[in-house]
């Protein structure tokens, strides 16, 4: 499976999500707020919204994805699943639903790091 890829000129938003689907509502409005981020972003060019899956939030991306997943790609938003985070996890096997990309660290941090990207870590 590939990498995620940064794109689009205009200023990006990298939401990170850390927290599982188990640890309360919080972790569903997230991915919620990012989807709905996404579709007030149309009309840019590439994604405007890149959401990384890391730590327990990697579980959202199992069984082809939570609902909340689900709607954050269909809203246009990229999602990054990082690597390390699903195999400690014990779901490095799992298939990714359609549309997301494996990610590992280095490519998540380069985005941290990039001009013009707004970072918001949940």
């Amino acid at each position: 499976m590939s990498t995620g890829t940064a794109t689009g000129s205009r200023p990006r938003h990298l939401l990170v999500a850390t927290q599982g689907p188990w640890s309360g509502p919080g972790a569903a409005r997230f991915l919620a707020d990012a989807a709905a981020l996404a579709k007030t972003r149309t009309g840019v060019t590439g994604p405007a919204v890149t959401v990384v899956l890391m730590q327990d939030a990697t579980a959202f991306a199992a069984a082809g994805g939570s609902a909340e997943l689900v709607a954050v790609l269909d809203a246009g938003a990229e999602v990054w699943v990082d690597r390390f985070s699903a195999a400690a996890r014990a779901l490095a096997d799992m298939a990714l639903p359609e549309g997301a990309h494996w990610a590992d660290v280095d490519v998540v941090a380069e985005q941290v790091l990039a001009p013009g990207v707004r970072v918001v870590v949940h």
